[in-house]
This record gives C-alpha cells, structure tokens and sequence, in this order.
C-alpha cells in the first residue's frame, strides 16, 4: 500500500494474476497462496503449505478492499466488505479468520481481532473516507517507462470496463475483464494466441445457444462450443465476448483456448473458470452461507492455535461457547478479589 499507483498498469495486472491464480468459488476474494499445489509434507521453500492457506482469508479480502476502492471499482470493494459483514451478522457478530474455499463455512479461527475485525474497521474507515491511503513517499514508483501508447483504451475489441480503465494486458498470459462478473456484464476473453475460446458452463455443460456468439459451433461429442478469437489488437492480444447470462442459470464459465498451432490453453491443466455472480453477492450469495450451522474446524493447525488449544462448533440458535469461558474468568477473579479483601 502506498509504493505502486493503484491507477497504474502494475497495480492491475497484480491484480488481475490473484483472480487468476488465487481466487476463491465460494467468496468474493482470494486464498492467501498457492503453496499447497506443490507441497507433500516434505521440505518446501515455502514454510506453509497446507489447507490452512487454502481458505480465503479475511486479511486478504479487506486489504483487497482497500486497494479495488483507491483502483475506483466500489462495487468490487463493497462485495468484498459486505461478505465479511454478512457472515459476521449470522455469526455471533464474530468475524472469522478464514472461510473454506468452497463452501464458504467458517474454519479454523474465529473470532480473529487483527486479521478479522481489526482489517475490517481499517476497510470501513477507508470506505467511508475516515482514513486516507496515499503515496507512503510523497509519490508513487515511476511506471513512464512503459510505452505511451500502452496506457491508451484499446479501440480494436469489445470493451466491458470504465473508461478509468487502461485495459492494458496484465502479462503474456490468458485473461479476462471484469476479473469478478456478474450475471449482468458481459465477459471478454482476451489470449495472447490466435485460435478458439472452447468454452462451456456450470462444470462443462452446454451454454444455451443464445449465449453463443455469432460464429460459433459446436463440438461433436461433447457439450463445449468453440467460438473464434478476434485480433490481433494493438497488444497482440486475441479477444472474444460472451454474456451476459442475465437469466441467472450460469454460475460459471470454463473454457480452454484451442491455438491455431494445435497447441492448448488450459490453464497447466486446470482449464479457466470465471465464476458469474449474482446481481447482489450480500441479497443472494451471502444468504446461503451459515443460515442453519456453521461449523468450524474441529483442530486448528498447532501453529495457530491458542493455549486452550480448542476449536469451536457454532450452530445458529445457539449461543457461543467462549463467551462463557470469558463470564467464568470474570467471575473467578472477582471471586479473588472478594477473598482477599476479607
């Protein structure tokens, strides 16, 4: 925060590769690496590794907040706030460490202060203009030594961002814009190879043929239909755009790139998914996560673990256990203090 212009090309395609790399099906925001890809309880570079950085992580979700807000995207910002707040409500008011990836359930810790509520106030506060996030130097890294031309609108494909946008390409690699669609806009692809978006929805089904493209034809023997990129632009990027599924029914997109060189984009073998969120992530999406239980881990790693070395269960209609840890505490030292005035 404060080194790189959150309006400058580095800022978005840092943040263009979390969506790519790092982000969640379940919440709005990211999982804080990717560490445990590569990693078999053997020695690692990396010291973590395990499920307990595959979760989404509210630090990650409030700093991104934070940084979409200064990128002038308040809608992103305010479903990555608003899925704290939401889960917090239904919770106690505790607001968790980390949600499961997939299923949006609380795990391991909760409630979290710094990580938790502590980045949740510091979110809100920039929000609502509270605390202002600057240049932590006076100025921002210089970036003029990217090419003029670079930062100008590309004119040549169909655009589906603001005009703060400079829709410069994030790297040499497959992406899309909005990097977080909902059901409302419509969804360009864009590969730096020439060749066809085999794309399909909702785990490899069949799109309906009104959301197809002019131009596109299906595959024999399976339900994806290949939909021809058009380019190059001036980036020599390839682009193509799908959507928007306004209906509802899609909640997300695959797709690989077939290239024209017979080779596959496929993501090193994870294929692409665009989740496609409703018109309102706090009306609809939220409302499914901790309606009738929530459970937590029952064994939090020991690294982060408190001394009591408990993990709780919270079910909805029953009160939290540590607030009755907390009264016991209260009332045993007012209980010395009693016997010691005597």
């Amino acid at each position: 925060m404060g080194l790189i212009d959150p309006q400058g090309p580095t800022a978005r395609a840092t943040l263009a590769l979390l969506d790519r790399e790092l982000k969640t099906s379940a919440g709005p925001g990211w999982i804080r690496n990717d560490d445990f890809r590569d990693w078999s309880g053997a020695h690692d570079h990396s010291p973590w590794g395990s499920t307990y950085d595959a979760v989404e992580w509210a630090i990650c979700n409030l700093r991104g907040a934070v940084a979409t807000h200064l990128m002038d995207d308040g809608a992103r910002r305010d479903r990555l706030i608003d899925w704290t707040t939401q889960q917090a409500l239904r919770n106690y008011l505790q607001v968790a460490e980390t949600w499961d990836a997939d299923t949006g359930v609380y795990r391991f810790n909760a409630p979290m202060m710094g990580f938790g509520a502590g980045a949740w106030l510091a979110a809100v506060a920039v929000r609502e203009g509270r605390d202002l996030v600057g240049p932590a130097c006076g100025a921002y890294l210089d970036e003029s030594l990217r090419p003029p031309e670079a930062l100008d609108p590309d004119p040549d494909v169909p655009s589906d961002v603001s005009p703060t946008d400079p829709h410069v390409p994030p790297g040499n690699f497959t992406y899309w814009r909005p990097t977080a669609p909902t059901v409302d806009d419509p969804i360009t692809v864009y590969s730096p190879a020439p060749g066809m978006l085999h794309w399909a929805v909702n785990g490899w089904q069949r799109a309906d043929v009104a959301y197809w493209p002019p131009g596109t034809i299906p595959v024999a023997g399976m339900p994806a239909v290949d939909t021809r990129m058009v380019g190059p632009n001036r980036h020599g990027f390839y682009a193509i755009t799908i959507g928007p599924f306004s209906d509802g029914t899609v909640q997300v997109v695959d797709f690989v790139i077939a290239t024209d060189t017979g080779a596959w984009d496929n993501n090193g073998g994870r294929d692409y998914h665009i989740n496609v969120l409703p018109r309102s992530v706090v009306e609809e999406a939220q409302v499914e996560v901790a309606e009738d239980a929530v459970e937590m881990d029952a064994e939090p790693p020991a690294s982060k673990r408190g001394d009591d070395g408990c993990g709780c269960r919270v079910a909805a209609g029953a009160p939290p256990a540590w607030p009755l840890w907390v009264a016991g505490l209260m009332l045993g030292c007012l209980g010395l203090l009693w016997r010691r005035r005597r």
